[in-house]
């Protein structure tokens, strides 16, 4: 084999270099598409995920007849609920749900 054989086989350094910038250049281009993709979806997933929320209470609420309520005292075993917590729980609930509409 000729040397001119030999050397025709591989690339150069430049070809190389040229083809990792049009990769980089690529790159660059697509990445903020890609993200924006990634926050929709996001978006997306958090508003499902409070639709599937509000549906809950309100199936909780169809049922009991009042909203679920955030008992906020020490005492674990209390039931005792103020009226400030449950008009509360009230108003958040129905934000929320009105948020998923």
């Amino acid at each position: 084999m000729s040397n001119k054989e030999l050397n025709n086989k591989g690339f150069t350094l430049i070809e190389l270099a040229v083809v990792l910038a049009i990769i980089a250049i690529l790159a660059a281009v697509l990445t903020p598409m890609v993200t924006g993709y990634i926050d929709q979806a996001r978006e997306t997933r958090a508003q499902s995920d409070v639709r599937a929320i509000a549906t809950a209470i309100l199936g909780y609420q169809r049922d009991t007849s009042r909203f679920p309520v955030y008992n906020n005292i020490s005492d674990a075993n209390s039931d005792v609920l103020g009226a400030d917590d449950e008009l509360l729980s009230k108003v958040v609930f129905r934000r929320l749900i009105q948020a998923a509409a």
